[in-house]
C-alpha cells in the first residue's frame, strides 16, 4: 500500500474513532471498538446492554443513523462491519471473527 493510500485509510479509521468516542461519550456503559480488517474494510464492534432491548434491525438502525450523522459518506462506505452486541452475547462466531479475523486476500 502506497504512503498515500494509508495515509488516507488511517484517516477514515481515525474519523471512526472519533465518533466511537462520541457514541461511548453518550453511553458510557458501552464497550467501543473499530479495527481495520485490510485496506478496504474497517469492522466496528459496540458491546451495549441497551441492545438487550432492541431487535437488531432496530440496532443496527439506531447506530447506523448515528454514525451517518456524524461521519462523511466516504468513511461510513469503509464499514465492512457494524457488530452490535449486548452483554452476554459475545459467544457469536462474528465476534469471533471480530477478535480471530480469518486472513484477508487483501
Amino acid at each position: 500500500m502506497s504512503n498515500k493510500m494509508a495515509r488516507k485509510t488511517d484517516a477514515y479509521l481515525a474519523a471512526i474513532n472519533v465518533a466511537l468516542r462520541e457514541y461511548q461519550s453518550k453511553y458510557p456503559d458501552s464497550i467501543v471498538s473499530a479495527k481495520r480488517q485490510n485496506m478496504a474494510s474497517i469492522r466496528i464492534r459496540i458491546i451495549d446492554s441497551r441492545f438487550a432491548k432492541m431487535s437488531v434491525v432496530k440496532r443496527h438502525d439506531t447506530v447506523f443513523k448515528f454514525l451517518s450523522d456524524v461521519l462523511n459518506g466516504d468513511t461510513v462506505q469503509e464499514i465492512s462491519m457494524l457488530l452490535l452486541l449486548a452483554p452476554g452475547e459475545e459467544q457469536s462466531l462474528m465476534n469471533l471473527e471480530f477478535e480471530q479475523p480469518s486472513k484477508s486476500g487483501l
